[in-house]
């Protein structure tokens, strides 16, 4: 029969004295550190509707689509946090730099996928002449505020 080794021994007497190392997750909440990145969230205030964040999302998590047929014309993204790799590249390439924002939540488990999406309408601005579609309303404000009177 081995001996055990000696540092086996002295972290098993450690933990008797001190106790465990990890964290009592369930029945206390864990706070993670800063820089964390966490569920990205829309803030409505500060998304313009311009689409950046679903061009350069690797995992195709956001989704801009325009509808333009019945009614009032709308732009749509959805954002879905089960396909999301929560790799930041939304929240570092944001037009106004407000506009979506990682959260430190990361406890997003959940039995029902639909529960796993967020989703934010912006109203669009179509051309007069064709009716192609010029920006979102918000957007085309935004670019004029930067702007300004030049």
């Amino acid at each position: 029969m081995k001996k055990p080794k000696l540092r086996e021994l002295k972290e098993a007497v450690r933990a008797v004295i001190f106790g465990p190392y990890t964290s009592k997750y369930p029945a206390e909440p864990h706070e993670p550190p800063d820089g964390f990145r966490g569920r990205p969230k829309f803030d409505d205030t500060g998304c313009v509707g311009c689409g950046a964040c679903a061009e350069v999302c690797p995992a195709l998590a956001i989704r801009v689509r325009d509808q333009t047929q019945p009614g009032e014309p709308v732009r749509v993204i959805e954002q879905r946090w089960d396909k999301c790799v929560f790799c930041g590249q939304c929240e570092l390439n944001c037009t106004t730099g407000e506009g979506i924002r990682l959260t430190k939540e990361y406890d997003l488990g959940t039995l029902d996928r639909s529960q796993c999406r967020q989703r934010i309408e912006h109203d669009l601005v179509l051309c007069e002449v064709c009716g192609a579609v010029v920006a979102t309303r918000k957007h085309l404000l935004w670019i004029s505020r930067k702007l300004g009177a030049k």
